[in-house]
């Protein structure tokens, strides 16, 4: 990186590298500082005077949650000692508050052949242009056009959207997106808040959240918020309305915005998808990552949501079962831990009755689930569970009740749980007498795919 600093200062920077730089920049605040530094550096030596009483500023303008933009040129230095050291100082501090400011032009466009955005999970996806996209398809600023199906892009920075055809969807940069037609739900992992989609009729800007939008025959948005707040506004308007969890609105270009029953039930086909599952089958239910949905209860049926957001892992993470077979006894059990750095998903599967049974009454709950990714290991024991627990969100999981973990002691009341040789099926026969309540926290390889054909079997 020091290459590219020292090639910025000289003025000889491609249009990607300028990207790339910026990009860095955006990272980390420490990167920020670490440029505005050497900007300063670069100055004072010029100058022959010290700058060092900017650098408090300095740090304070380099936003955590800046946003990479075309990169801006700086202007040739001044001839006269003291209109240098103050263009100096604004030049830099501008410098950082534009690429940490948010855009407000579709125009801000990330360079062609730079990609930020893959292609990792597709169910019946088919294309306008007849030609499948193969899982790992790496996209830059460019059009999806689909004409069926379901398909699911991770950017780099973790947010994830999902799009139902048929939609067209254009990538305009890591932060600007835009729905010409169909259905699309996203979601924005903390500290990656100002992600926006632009409709023909509206503007939505992420405050840290996760969302869905439709666009209807008339091009109207209809725009339903399922966690945290987005901020909604009419193109080009200077004000904006807030939207918080549970709310939904509808923007037409020639009316008011309209507030709108929260229906969730345009969304449901999109939670499998976003979750990373295949399919499931038996007493599995897919439900969305509502935090007033984390203890979904029923008598019959096994709840399934993904936990949080995808990421790196930050430290170590205990693994109760690591190994594909078949496990009734804890003495079958295969611990491992897993390193920091690994990137994965954490999917929840979540069991609680509505009431205690009668202690002679034992009834089993039997399902089978397949994700699109490899499987790395399950969490299942209570001291795992309580070790994990908020690991991958702010909510809690119940893990702090012993009853939780998996009863496995081979037993008529015993719990079963199966990971296939591949690794991408578990199969579950949970008992359930008395107060007996489940949960597995299944740890799922968020890594991006290397590129293949697209299955959809």
């Amino acid at each position: 990186m020091n290459e590219l600093i020292d090639r910025y200062l000289d003025h000889d920077l491609s249009v990607d590298e300028q990207t790339q730089l910026a990009i860095w920049i955006k990272a980390n605040p420490a990167n920020a500082e670490r440029f505005a530094r050497a900007v300063m550096l670069h100055d004072r030596l010029q100058n022959e005077m010290n700058l060092d009483l900017v650098s408090a500023d300095i740090s304070r303008a380099a936003s955590p949650q800046s946003e990479p933009i075309p990169f801006p040129q700086r202007s040739p230095f001044s001839t006269r000692r003291i209109v240098q050291i103050a263009a100096s100082i604004v030049a830099t501090l501008a410098m950082i508050y534009a690429i940490s400011r948010p855009q407000n032009r579709l125009s801000d466009r990330q360079p062609r052949g730079v990609a930020f955005a893959t292609l990792v999970h597709t169910v019946d996806a088919l294309y306008e242009d007849d030609a499948p996209l193969e899982l790992g398809h790496r996209f830059a600023s460019e059009n999806l056009r689909l004409a069926s199906g379901f398909v699911q892009l991770q950017f780099d920075s973790g947010i994830e959207v999902t799009l139902q055809g048929p939609a067209e969807y254009e990538l305009v940069s890591p932060e600007r997106t835009r729905l010409h037609k169909g259905i699309l739900t996203a979601s924005v992992p903390p500290g990656r808040e100002g992600f926006r989609v632009d409709t023909p009729t509206a503007e939505i800007t992420d405050l840290g959240t996760a969302f869905g939008l439709e666009l209807d025959a008339s091009k109207a948005s209809l725009v339903s918020v399922f966690s945290g707040e987005v901020a909604v506004g009419k193109p080009g308007s200077a004000s904006s309305q807030s939207l918080k969890e549970g709310e939904a609105l509808r923007i037409e270009s020639a009316r008011a915005p309209t507030t709108l029953a929260f229906d969730p039930s345009r969304f449901e086909k999109h939670w499998p998808v976003s979750s990373g599952i295949k399919r499931s089958t038996g007493a599995f239910r897919l439900i969305p990552p509502w935090r007033r949905l984390r203890f979904a209860r029923s008598d019959n049926r096994i709840f399934v949501r993904q936990e949080g957001f995808v990421g790196a892992l930050h430290k170590p993470l205990q693994l109760n079962i690591s190994e594909p077979g078949t496990y009734t006894h804890k003495r079958q059990l295969t611990p491992k831990t897993l390193p920091t750095g690994q990137n994965v998903k954490s999917i929840i599967l979540h069991y609680q009755p509505l009431e205690p049974r009668p202690r002679e009454t034992v009834k089993r709950l039997i399902g089978e689930i397949t994700f699109a990714q490899p499987i790395i290991g399950l969490v299942t024991q209570h001291e795992a569970l309580m070790a994990s627990a908020r690991r991958f969100s702010n909510w809690s999981a119940g893990e702090s009740r012993r009853r939780r973990e998996l009863n496995l002691n081979g037993g008529p009341a015993g719990d079963i749980i199966e990971l296939s040789s591949d690794r991408r099926t578990l199969r579950l026969n949970l008992a359930s007498p008395l107060y007996s309540s489940d949960l597995i926290r299944v740890i799922v390889d968020a890594s991006l795919p290397i590129p293949q054909l697209a299955s959809n079997q």
